[in-house]
């Protein structure tokens, strides 16, 4: 590949990106949150543990986790 191909082909795929984020999201920008440099650890402040969902959750599998019973 040229570089001019490759460049084009980054640019799209950023684009992609960008559309896919916009539609999840809502937000036409990421946003990037940076680390306090004072912060000892990497823990969730309080504040926002509320708004913190674990893996299950994100893939709306908390039901089936709960859920014993078999899924005929």
């Amino acid at each position: 590949m040229t570089g001019s191909s490759t460049e084009h082909d980054e640019t799209t795929r950023t684009e992609q990106l960008r559309s896919v984020y916009l539609s999840v999201t809502g937000d036409a920008e990421p946003v990037v949150e940076s680390q306090q440099e004072d912060s000892p650890s990497r823990e969730i402040q309080t504040e926002r543990a509320s708004e913190a969902v674990g893996p299950a959750e994100l893939h709306g599998l908390d039901d089936a986790i709960d859920d014993p019973g078999p899924s005929d």
